[in-house]
């Protein structure tokens, strides 16, 4: 007897099930389940939504001069200054981003008329106010370009491995489930696949240059928010009659 392979239909027990018999396999392909057994494929989640507990912003340093060496050196030396800051506070990350001289052309000739050099440093802290606090004695020399949050890689492993088990639970549950509304006993799994759902982090938040000036600008309150961290578990059960 053929073994088959299923296509997607809704079924009353539950919508997301995957199932109903369609053409047999061809002989090029391995089946799943053993002869005389239906494959059924089923999908399931599993989410949690946690508070967001890492700061990422991105400063960025620019300078213009008629002599790119001038300009290096002036980008050079506000960069060096932050990082040896960030250095001095325990719960800041720095990092060097990227790094970029290009020339400034006039309009009428199109000649070169100065040169650009812009660095960008990439700040990540789960001590919120400690980071913004810091952002915000860097606005002489940097801009503020960029500023999100995301969940800490730990937290999302934690979290992560309590869904894996969650959502395999309820794919079990969810394959028996439907083998007794055919009539059929689950003899095993041939396939089960776990992966996330979602898509990930959202980007950063472009933010508009805070521009260096002798006065302060307003402090930055900053609402971290919740992300979503969803798992999804997809697998084939092979389905036997009841005798």
């Amino acid at each position: 007897m053929p073994s088959y392979r299923l296509f997607r239909a809704v079924l009353p027990v539950c919508p997301v099930i995957l199932a109903l018999i369609s053409a047999p396999l061809s002989a090029a392909e391995t089946p799943l389940c053993a002869a005389g057994m239906t494959s059924a494929s089923f999908s399931e989640h599993a989410q949690q939504s946690i508070e967001a507990d890492t700061m990422v912003a991105t400063l960025t340093i620019r300078h213009e001069d008629e002599d790119p060496a001038r300009a290096a050196a002036e980008v050079n030396a506000l960069a060096n200054d932050i990082l040896s800051a960030g250095r001095r506070l325990k719960t800041l990350e720095l990092a060097s981003g990227r790094y970029q001289t290009q020339p400034i052309y006039r309009k009428d000739d199109r000649k070169i008329d100065r040169w650009q050099v812009v660095h960008t440093l990439e700040v990540r802290s789960e001590d919120f106010e400690t980071a913004m606090a810091f952002i915000a004695d860097q606005q002489q020399a940097a801009e503020l370009s960029s500023l999100g949050f995301q969940v800490s890689e730990a937290r999302r492993e934690a979290v992560e491995e309590t869904l894996t088990l969650e959502a395999i639970r309820k794919l079990r549950e969810r394959g028996e489930l439907v083998a007794r509304a055919m009539g059929s006993k689950l003899i095993r799994w041939g396939q089960i696949h776990i992966g996330q759902a979602s898509g990930g982090e959202p980007p950063p938040m472009p933010m508009r240059a805070m521009m260096r000036s002798e006065a302060a600008a307003a402090p930055l309150e900053v609402a971290p928010g919740k992300r979503d961290i969803r798992l999804e578990a997809r697998g084939t059960a092979c389905l036997e009659a009841r005798e």
